[in-house]
């Protein structure tokens, strides 16, 4: 199309309606050549490849969801919305717009992200947006500004400027240095750490504080319930890791999580017949439990925002979500009568996922009262590669091979690189 632009010729746009045009046709080749394909696989991460991830499952004219590689699938967009300024053509104009609608109500974040999945880079499946896991590559969101400026030029309407500024405000510039010279490739919402009076990175996320006593104090005090105390399985994630098991078998005596393990991993050890027991976290300084959700909200682009307000009402209620959730020990209510009111704590607390209400009621209503606190959002970037280094330097901790202390000071130039987007 910038072809077309500068030389005015008419083949190079009858060549990108044509690539448009041709696209997703079937039979596609190149899925018969992989099916063909014998011997090892180059590239792995693609074994399980399928024609969403191209944008090439059905012609662009007919396609209502967004797809696949998010920046390849807004560059096409984009690419759309030329083509149907340019010929004229109200059915291209259509896809494009159902496209865009797509994007910007069920499959685009607050700050203008796009691409939720890290996995391929891609777009999965609508409100499929989790904060800590997030892709949202910044050349995403400068492809979603693309699509947006091109939306209102063919449109005229001045709606899906708001877009080309979300993401522009959020994403993109928020993404690079201020001297320009260093960028984030990708944008979550969401770090999870254990702390004593510090953290991964700084409150504001402006640097990595892994390193100060308080941090590697913490870290060491997880691994010496396994290597010094004896009492806990090797556990360092968020899934089970052969706790139900440890268990089940006396050969653990406890464990470490939050809350909604109590409904969820231990559901096995419970229906093996275990008398197990739940208690508070042991404190360092003060303490301190952890009150943490996702946030809710209804996108300014919204047809309906008081139809949509209300759902969210309806869902958030303690009511609506007893059964699924919280009535199974996976979610706690979030409103003070459930901790203050007995009748009402009886309510959530005197049901089968949980030990005995006098035991539960003064670790999870009692202590969660008192000593809550909200955490904080950080809003820190390349957390996907600084969490997977960090990880690889955890793991002689755990196993006792070096302390916490003497891992993150060997590896802490390594860290920081990660997490300013230089890591190797």
């Amino acid at each position: 199309m910038k072809l077309y632009r500068a030389t005015g010729e008419k083949r190079y746009l009858h060549l990108a309606d044509y690539f448009i045009r041709q696209r997703g046709q079937k039979p596609n080749d190149l899925l018969a050549e992989m099916a063909g394909r014998k011997g090892r696989n180059v590239f792995p991460e693609f074994c399980e490849y399928d024609d969403k991830y191209a944008q090439t499952h059905l012609p662009p004219l007919e396609q209502t969801t967004a797809e696949g590689h998010a920046v390849r699938a807004v560059y096409m967009y984009s690419a759309m919305a030329d083509l149907a300024l340019e010929l004229g053509d109200p059915e291209m104009a259509r896809a494009a717009e159902t496209l865009y609608n797509n994007i910007v109500q069920r499959r685009m974040y607050i700050t203008g992200g796009i691409g939720s999945s890290g996995k391929l880079e891609r777009f999965t499946a609508d409100f499929d947006l989790p904060n800590d896991r997030m892709y949202c590559e910044s050349c995403a969101s400068i492809g979603l500004m693309m699509f947006a400026q091109r939306m209102a030029a063919l449109t005229g309407e001045a709606r899906y400027y708001d877009t080309v500024e979300l993401a522009l405000s959020n994403t993109v510039l928020a993404g690079i240095s201020r001297e320009g010279d260093r960028y984030f490739y990708v944008n979550p919402l969401e770090v999870w750490c254990r702390s004593n009076g510090s953290g991964f990175y700084s409150a504001d996320g402006s640097s990595v504080t892994i390193n100060e006593e308080a941090a590697t104090e913490a870290i060491q005090a997880i691994a010496n319930l396994y290597l010094v105390h004896h009492v806990a399985p090797l556990s360092t994630g968020l899934t089970d890791d052969g706790v139900q098991r440890s268990l089940i078998a006396g050969t653990c005596a406890m464990t470490t999580n939050g809350a909604w393990n109590i409904g969820t991993c231990l559901e096995e050890a419970r229906n093996s017949g275990l008398n197990y027991g739940i208690a508070v976290l042991p404190y360092m300084k003060e303490k301190v439990t952890i009150c943490t959700g996702g946030p809710n909200v209804v996108f300014s682009q919204t047809e309906h925002p008081e139809e949509a307000m209300e759902f969210i009402k309806w869902y958030s209620s303690e009511e609506n979500s007893w059964d699924g959730l919280i009535a199974k020990g996976i979610w706690m209510p979030i409103t003070d009568q459930y901790y203050t009111n007995e009748e009402m704590t009886k309510k959530w607390l005197e049901n089968p996922s949980y030990p005995a209400y006098e035991e539960s009621k003064p670790v999870l209503c009692d202590y969660v009262r008192d000593y809550a606190v909200p955490t904080s959002w950080y809003y820190v970037n390349n957390t996907t590669d600084f969490n997977a280094l960090l990880g690889s330097i955890l793991g002689n901790v755990w196993t006792g091979k070096t302390t916490a202390a003497e891992a993150i000071a060997e590896n802490y130039d390594a860290l920081v690189a990660a997490y300013e987007g230089f890591g190797a």
